[in-house]
């Protein structure tokens, strides 16, 4: 079926995309690869039962196992030489914790019981930070065929249905579990269980079942009414990726069901004998050759984008993106046509494959130990890595500072090394993309965002977990798109007195929920910025790259730190970076301050630590610091 190979190519453009910055939504390529692997899988099991009135278990692991693993094996050395060359210290014990749990195929539980937050993969990454959906998808080929054959053995003629219920059911209560389980401060629970995200996989085998039982549609009505279907989940699934935000309830809230869903439809109608629209467009062959290797692609885009990052080779944007994905696709194809189908069509026989695994996997374990030795522990529980250097011997301005708790977007993410490199008790608790002010903003004409960040659930659970003395809120640019707020049919224009409005009422709540545990609040102003290569007039004028928005911006912050001087201040971060009101890519012998016209680099990062750090000093402190000292001294 090369629709379903097209189908594979869409999924793995997706996420590609999303890594790359460049699809807010492309994370959900992942769930329509769960789709279809739960209709692939069944269809072949239920083939199977029906052509052999049985289920050779031993032939469909070996099966499995020649083709995921030479390709997840030569990704391991791959980040075994990345360790030896590339990786900074900081990095390695976490590594060797994420490569042992991708060879035990358990990397999601490991990011479970680790709270690790996918959403801040950009903060701190590893090499294996995708590995998750390969350890659900492995461990779904575990389970279900024995759940396959315990249905066979009791309903023998009427196993489709006995699959088609099973797997309804659990498709139902796995959507329940996620309802149950979800916490919008740490939803790491719900997005890596695969007991949460078998949904999916789950209604991909209820598909499969389905057509065993009844077989495609046959009417012409029938077949238009499918191919009706089909296209509105293509609809679907394209809002999906562009509008619905990795940390929006929404996509706990029925996102993940009803994107599955949309799957199942687009599937039905990809994989019909008699082809439509769909499976046509689908059966571009372009698209099918990226489908056939992209697992490889896959594997290998994290890696690649990890070491080909914008530090390293200079470059930012669309360019950076074209040349990791011209570098993973040939080591994809590469290893497809070297390794993957070679051992796929029989290189290597049974008895050697008894073998060749179990000392290939210690030798995997080997290499993940040399390669990581030197690493810091204190990165090895690979959750939250900045949370867990937070608490290092700090300086003397560290110590007069107190523990600082860090918010704001992905500029403030950019901070994060410089601060703690200028001395300072530091937590992360930035997140990219994420915007105070509440609503729809309008990115161009035609493009609308809605995902809301839950960022006052997870700043109070923050606080709550680390007692800061000291907030500092890097001010996001994403508040200067145009904003309708929700109830609300009227776009809101930055510089206009009803927006000014609406952004001082959130941010005033912003204001209230950092400082409701006794910390001060330090708030960063919004610097100006240089739009990157590519970056078109509509998206310049409605954005921080609008001067007069930024002017408009941090007019009401000024404001807004006059009414809570008590417990706030504002430092001019844009007077900083950019003296005389415009946009400068070097800067007290710094070149270049930042990466694409927005994000420090390292040394810009460091720059700016330094002139920001001695400003977190609480007013009651340095009052205290400053009067005089009184008392006998004899």
């Amino acid at each position: 079926m090369p629709a379903l190979d097209g189908l594979r190519g869409v999924a793995v453009a997706g996420v590609l995309l999303f890594h790359g910055g460049h699809l807010a939504g492309g994370y959900l390529g992942v769930d329509l690869f769960f789709v279809l692997s739960g209709f692939l899988i069944t269809t072949l099991l239920l083939v199977e039962a029906h052509d052999r009135a049985g289920i050779g278990l031993g032939g469909f692991w070996a099966r499995r196992a020649r083709r995921l693993l030479p390709a997840l094996g030569g990704v391991l050395v791959g980040v075994g030489l990345y360790c030896l060359v590339f990786a900074d210290a900081s990095e390695l014990a976490r590594i060797r914790g994420d490569v042992l749990a991708t060879i035990a195929y358990v990397a999601n539980w490991r990011d479970v019981f680790a709270s690790q937050d996918y959403w801040a993969l950009f903060r701190a990454p590893s090499p294996l930070e995708h590995t998750w959906s390969l350890a659900i998808e492995e461990q779904f080929y575990l389970v279900w065929p024995l759940v396959f054959v315990g249905l066979l053995a009791w309903w023998k003629r009427n196993t489709p249905k006995a699959v088609l219920v099973t797997a309804l059911l659990g498709a139902v209560t796995s959507t329940a579990l996620m309802f149950t389980l979800y916490d919008a401060a740490d939803p790491s629970r719900v997005y890596y269980g695969t007991d949460t995200r078998a949904t999916g996989i789950l209604l991909g085998g209820a598909l499969a079942a389905a057509l065993v039982i009844w077989g495609p549609v046959r009417s012409r009505a029938a077949r238009i009414a499918l191919e009706i279907a089909g296209l509105a989940g293509i609809a679907l699934l394209a809002v999906a990726w562009t509008r619905l935000g990795g940390q929006s309830d929404r996509l706990y809230r029925g996102g993940f069901v009803v994107c599955a869903i949309a799957a199942v439809a687009v599937i039905a109608a990809a994989s019909h004998p008699r082809r439509g629209i769909i499976a046509a467009s689908l059966s571009w062959r372009p698209l099918c050759l990226l489908g056939i290797i992209s697992y490889g692609v896959y594997l290998w885009h994290w890696p690649v984008d990890i070491t080909l990052s914008a530090d390293r080779t200079g470059i930012t944007g669309w360019p950076l993106f074209f040349l990791q994905f011209a570098v993973t696709l040939a080591i994809a194809t590469a290893s497809f046509v070297l390794l993957e189908q070679p051992i796929r069509r029989g290189a290597l026989s049974a008895r050697q494959w008894s073998i060749v695994t179990p000392v290939a996997a210690a030798v995997l374990v080997a290499l993940a130990v040399v390669s990581t030795t030197g690493g810091s522990s204190s990165a090895a529980s690979g959750g939250n890595a900045p949370a867990a250097e937070s608490r290092r011997p700090t300086s003397e301005l560290g110590r007069r500072v107190g523990p600082v708790l860090l918010v704001g977007d992905s500029v403030a993410v950019s901070m994060t090394d410089g601060l703690r490199n200028a001395g300072l008790d530091l937590t992360s608790s930035a997140f990219p993309g994420c915007k105070i002010v509440k609503g729809t903003i309008r990115i161009t004409e035609g493009d609308e965002r809605d995902d809301d960040c839950p960022w006052a659930v997870n700043w109070a659970q923050a606080l709550r977990d680390h007692d800061p003395d000291v907030v500092l809120l890097e001010s996001a640019a994403f508040e200067l798109w145009d904003v309708k707020p929700p109830g609300s049919s009227d776009w809101l224009v930055p510089g206009t007195p009803e927006w000014a409005d609406h952004w001082r009422a959130n941010m005033q709540q912003a204001v209230d929920t950092l400082t409701s545990t006794g910390a001060y609040l330090v708030v960063a102003n919004i610097a100006c910025s240089d739009p990157p290569e590519g970056t078109t007039d509509a998206i310049a004028r409605r954005s921080a790259f609008n001067p007069a928005r930024v002017e408009a911006g941090n007019d009401v912050l000024e404001e807004l730190a006059a009414e809570n001087a008590d417990r706030m201040k504002l430092v001019d971060l844009h007077g900083y970076l950019c003296p005389g009101g415009r946009y400068h890519s070097a800067l007290h012998g710094v070149d270049p301050v930042r990466t694409d016209g927005v994000h420090l680099t390292p040394a810009g990062s460091d720059l700016v630590g330094r002139w920001l750090a001695p400003q977190l000093v609480r007013p009651d402190r340095a009052r205290q610091e400053a009067r005089p000292q009184t008392g006998s001294t004899s």
